[in-house]
């Protein structure tokens, strides 16, 4: 017998016992159970999610996206949405199943498991018990200790990466938007906004395309989408708005900062936020639907890495055309933009990216086809064009 039967053996006589995680400092340690009827996650989950979560099943080894994911962010439960586990305490353990050596304080509980007759040690969300995988001692610092488990995740479809922020197209999106704008701008336009730009050497419109996503915080981090329900894109402010907290709101709290006496300085920043957040209306998931983040719950095996329907759309698909910005931009200026494109209503365009994301073939195969990328291009690059327009629109109008 090998020390890891060795191990769970003794655990279920009783002699040797997991450690479960401590709380969160800070906290009471008390986590509200999230209880559902069988019918209730059934529709919550997909049918394979709801095979393994609640049924214990095993997903094929080597299927799952995320056994390949390496970006930085934090691995929820698909089933209620806990945090489980940090992305800097995965990694490869060569089993095809998504990894792990530290689950979050307080995040996971454990049972013993007679399936295999031999007892294994199952872990579980401590939230909706939803099943999660099995713990090995074989974890890359070796040794009984928790800190040195091997927790195994029998199914990505399990696990959901949720990003520090999600960030509408990326630098190169920002940028390109921000440099298409930059050359529709009338004189008048393009002077005060460079006097504004002066306050800041060396600044430009295209360089503080991404200040927003840089400065983010707490208070600001719902400023750059808007989620409307499943089943609809007619935006509802009291619903889809609370407090003003989401893209629509704070894009025109900024506009009337343009508009007023405000100092320069007090100008310059309202400018960096409308210059992004145009842009991030017309990234069609940030306008998409709260059930998956916005697409962020949608895992993807893409271009040969995990990754999630959202990142694609962020930066995935312009990253994986290897173009400057330069090139881009000569690209996309061949481009005609919709007769529309010089009035920006916030609302129209939100409700336009949220059509988007419901069109039929919007969300891929969660093994991206091939053709996924070609066929969306042309819609990529449209929305890309049409918020240098719109942007440019609004500005000639707010910087006279």
């Amino acid at each position: 017998m090998d020390r890891r039967h060795l191990i769970t053996l003794l655990a279920a006589i009783g002699l040797a016992k997991p450690s479960v995680a401590a709380p969160p400092a800070g906290t009471t340690g008390t986590i509200t159970p999230l209880r559902l009827s069988d019918a209730q996650w059934k529709q919550r989950l997909t049918p394979a999610q709801y095979a393994v979560l609640r049924k214990e099943g095993t997903e094929r080894s080597g299927s799952s996206p995320l056994d390949n994911e390496k970006r930085v962010g934090t691995f929820h439960c698909a089933g209620c949405d806990l945090p489980l586990f940090p992305s800097s305490t995965k990694y490869d353990s060569g089993t095809g199943w998504p990894s792990f050596y530290q689950p979050l304080p307080g995040a996971l509980a454990t049972k013993t498991d007679f399936k295999l007759i031999l007892p294994r040690t199952e872990y579980h969300c401590a939230r909706c018990e939803g099943h999660q995988g099995h713990i090995f001692d074989d974890g890359p610092g070796g040794g009984l200790s928790a800190a040195n488990w091997m927790l195994r995740c029998l199914a990505g479809l399990l696990l959901v990466l949720v990003l520090p922020a999600a960030q509408a197209w990326g630098v190169l999106g920002h940028r390109v938007v921000a440099e298409l704008a930059w050359e529709q701008l009338t004189p008048p336009a393009r002077a005060a906004a460079s006097r504004l730009l002066a306050l800041e050497p060396g600044a430009t419109l295209a360089s503080v395309a991404s200040w927003a996503d840089n400065n983010r915080d707490d208070a600001t981090r719902r400023w750059h989408f808007v989620n409307f329900p499943r089943g609809t894109c007619s935006y509802d402010p009291v619903r889809d708005c609370p407090d003003g907290q989401c893209v629509i709101a704070a894009t025109e709290r900024q506009m009337a900062v343009l508009r007023s006496n405000a100092s320069d300085a007090q100008k310059l920043v309202a400018l960096k936020y409308v210059v992004h957040l145009v842009a991030d209306v017309h990234q069609p998931l940030h306008a998409g639907h709260a059930d998956d983040r916005g697409g962020n719950r949608y895992q993807l095996q893409a271009f040969g890495s995990g990754s999630n329907l959202h990142a694609l759309w962020d930066s995935g698909m312009l990253r994986e055309r290897n173009e400057s910005t330069k090139v881009l931009v000569h690209t996309l200026k061949a481009l005609p933009a919709s007769e529309l494109a010089q009035d920006l209503d916030l609302t129209h365009a939100a409700r336009e990216s949220c059509q988007i994301v419901d069109a039929p073939g919007f969300y891929p195969p969660h093994s991206l086809p091939d053709d996924y990328a070609s066929r969306i291009t042309p819609m990529l690059e449209q929305q890309l064009v049409l918020a240098a327009a719109r942007l440019a629109g609004l500005l000639n109008r707010l910087l006279q």
